[in-house]
């Protein structure tokens, strides 16, 4: 895996500047453990907020589709975080460069980072299309204990693309999330298992997202990233919906300024900081952190609905966040790149 600090200097800057010297602000990084640990805070904070994501969209899916739910959700994400782009340059350089670069996204793209976002954004469409028809269909806790399986997908794919090593307590902590999926789905109702069977395609394209997004950041700053996948997302959905009900379609008022207040957190924020998260741990470590997620929707929404998951999906809920936990607990530290 390729450490966090390279060799040899950017050509794009003087040779006379080491980039294992500076960082992106020009003063000494952080020790490596410093940076685990803000890297797993920052991983913490992000779950905590995109489970906001579920009470949300499960109260403005009550008079909006998913489709167009989506389609305004990121449309507002990227508009965010263009904001915020603009405001803050320090967000629209590399986080590895040795010195500032240009603010601007486009000059941040290269064709390689054009093809992977292009990847991103579509693999985002369709995963968050099948994610909220999900939230739509069932309890918002139980779409989040499904969520656990993006962990597996992540993990395996990490170990193909990025080479990362599986142990035989991380095989045990796998076989153990896959026993708690089994357990939630078990005598359960017809619209379980098409939640279940929608939950497997829709965590397998989130776990590809977030290896495209791992090989993304390495030339684009979080702030960017999440403005080029916010962007990429929401015009995919819209295109694939004005083809679909031939015109635009305009959700009510107060839906509407729900999408506007909950997309500051879910699809902007919580992934600025997830994105600066993979800068600094494994993709794997990052995914695993994220899988506590259920936790936060459970208590959102026993506090909001006052509904419950029945005993044996809780259970089950929990055997999968047990196996996130020993996944997580025989992981290395090490730098995202």
């Amino acid at each position: 895996m390729i450490q966090l600090s390279v060799s040899a200097p950017d050509r794009r800057f003087p040779a006379s500047v080491p980039s294992t010297e500076l960082g992106t602000s020009g003063v000494q990084p952080p020790a490596v453990g410093a940076q685990h640990w803000l890297g797993y805070g920052l991983a913490l904070l992000s779950t905590a907020i995109v489970a906001t994501t579920f009470i949300i969209s499960k109260i403005a899916l009550r008079t909006v589709s998913p489709l167009w739910f989506s389609v305004y959700w990121y449309g507002a994400a990227g508009v965010y975080a263009a904001l915020y782009a603009r405001m803050r340059a320090p967000l629209s350089r590399p986080l590895c460069s040795p010195v500032p670069c240009q603010p601007q996204l486009a000059k941040e793209l290269r064709p390689r980072a054009w093809r992977l976002l292009l990847g991103l954004g579509a693999t985002t469409a369709i995963s968050a299309l099948l994610w909220f028809t999900q939230i739509q269909l069932a309890d918002p806790a139980l779409v989040s204990f499904f969520g656990n399986l993006s962990t597996l997908f992540t993990v395996a794919l990490g170990m193909t693309w990025l080479g990362e090593r599986l142990s035989w307590r991380e095989g045990a902590g796998a076989a153990i999330i896959l026993a708690g999926a089994l357990l939630i789905t078990y005598r359960a109702a017809p619209i379980v298992w098409l939640v279940f069977g929608m939950a497997v395609g829709q965590n397998l394209l989130h776990a590809s997202g977030t290896l495209i997004a791992k090989r993304a950041i390495a030339t684009l700053s979080p702030g960017s990233l999440t403005l080029a996948r916010a962007a990429s997302t929401s015009l995919f959905l819209a295109a694939f919906g004005m083809f679909q009900h031939g015109g635009w379609y305009y959700p009510p008022a107060h839906t509407l300024a729900l999408i506007l207040v909950g997309a500051v957190g879910g699809p902007f924020l919580s992934y600025v900081l997830f994105y600066r998260a993979l800068a600094l741990v494994t993709a794997s470590s990052a995914a695993l952190i994220g899988a506590t997620r259920p936790l936060f929707v459970l208590l959102y929404g026993f506090f909001i609905f006052q509904t419950l998951p029945l005993a044996h999906q809780i259970v089950g809920g929990l055997l999968s966040i047990a196996g996130v936990a020993l996944l997580f607990s025989t992981r290395q530290c090490q730098p995202a790149f």
